[in-house]
């Protein structure tokens, strides 16, 4: 999902990727699976694109990637790399809220490029778009097995190669499918992670004025969610 910029007057959407460019893995939050960052590294390389992996991408110290500095260290090297063209997430877990105030933002003002991930790395989403408004995307190659997977992949690759619109619909299986309201809204796309959301409360949020905001969340109650909202 496109997280379109706070403020027009900055960085921005970054430039879409082409064929030969080059996207890197980095590991913000939990140690990824090897054999599922590789498997989702080889379905970029089919797009045309080339893809190596941040220095600590790999590592594991507790729950974490690595210690905070070698995981910031990772993703601001992406940041200040011109060759990096788009910078994937390996997955989400626990941790990105420890970094997301240190982050490169002059560079990331500098050089625009997309930042791919979901669950925890919604507040380095929340962190850069509050700083320099860069847009970037709430989402991962995951789940490909099923239509329903195929059918994410190809909005993905449609955000980050093309600029043609893209449709985001619901899927009648979910619970969360039926609307209760009916209308038409517009605005800025806000959010992901609901957890992530209310720990950048205070420090890490942008305005959500005029916002349409996006929760992702899972085996939650709704006593949970209207308590966290």
């Amino acid at each position: 999902m496109l997280f379109p910029t706070q403020q027009p007057t900055l960085s921005g959407r970054p430039a879409r990727l082409r064929a030969g460019d080059k996207i890197r893995f980095i590991s913000p939050a939990s140690t990824p699976q090897r054999e599922e960052v590789l498997r989702d590294a080889a379905r970029l390389e089919a797009w045309g694109l080339r893809v190596d992996f941040g220095e600590h991408a790999f590592r594991k110290v507790g729950y974490l990637a690595g210690t905070d500095d070698e995981r910031l260290a990772d993703i601001n090297a992406a940041f200040c790399d011109g060759d990096v063209r788009a910078i994937f997430a390996t997955r989400g877990g626990k941790g990105s809220y420890r970094i997301a105030d240190r982050l490169d933002f002059d560079a990331a003002h500098r050089d625009p490029k997309f930042l791919v991930g979901f669950s925890d790395i919604t507040i380095l989403h929340l962190s850069l778009w509050k700083h320099c408004a860069i847009s970037s995307i709430h989402g991962a190659l995951v789940g490909v097995d099923g239509q329903s997977g195929l059918q994410s992949e190809e909005a993905l690759r449609r955000l980050l190669t093309t600029d043609d619109p893209v449709v985001i619909r619901s899927r009648s299986a979910e619970t969360t499918a039926a609307l209760t309201t009916s209308g038409v809204a517009e605005g800025r796309l806000l959010g992901g992670n609901l957890d992530s959301i209310a720990t950048a409360a205070g420090w890490a949020l942008p305005s959500l004025d005029g916002a349409i905001l996006l929760l992702e969340a899972i085996g939650m109650h709704l006593g949970h969610v209207d308590g966290v909202t």
